[in-house]
């Protein structure tokens, strides 16, 4: 436990140093916000603050906000194709797609999530950062 979470920090001392200031800021104001501005404010929670939470919510509640962005751009970037979205799971798009516009399907979805991601982080990295598979089912596509 703490010999792994110490070496972890050693090797992310940035992450460290963001979840002191992200605690501390979010102890003192009572709230935490995503990158786009969406606040939660524990102060109205039954359960209170909690460290974690102050932690968890700018990073899960940013990561909806870049797949919002991605599914509003998704319709026209799947028009003309005999494809459509048929689930939606944590960062994970499925669609169902005829076969012979799988490949662009592919595509399509795949330029949406980094437009996505670039409208909630316009400088953010995005060079590996989406992956897209087919497959006759979704567990053949996930292999």
């Amino acid at each position: 436990g703490r010999a792994a979470r110490s070496a972890f920090f050693r090797a992310y001392p940035g992450l460290r140093t963001w979840q002191l200031l992200q605690t501390a800021r979010s102890r003192t104001s009572g709230t935490a916000a995503t990158v786009s501005g969406l606040v939660r404010d524990f102060t109205k929670e039954a359960t209170g603050w909690r460290a974690t939470e102050a932690l968890n919510t700018p990073i899960q509640g940013s990561a909806a906000e870049v797949l919002l962005a991605a599914l509003g751009r998704l319709p026209q970037a799947l028009a003309g194709l005999d494809a459509q979205l048929v689930n939606a799971v944590h960062d994970e798009l499925v669609l169902e797609v005829a076969e012979a516009d799988a490949p662009a399907a592919t595509k399509a979805l795949t330029g949406t999530m980094v437009a996505g991601h670039r409208d909630i982080f316009p400088d953010g990295p995005t060079n590996g950062l989406v992956e897209a598979h087919a497959g006759r089912t979704w567990a053949e596509a996930k292999r």
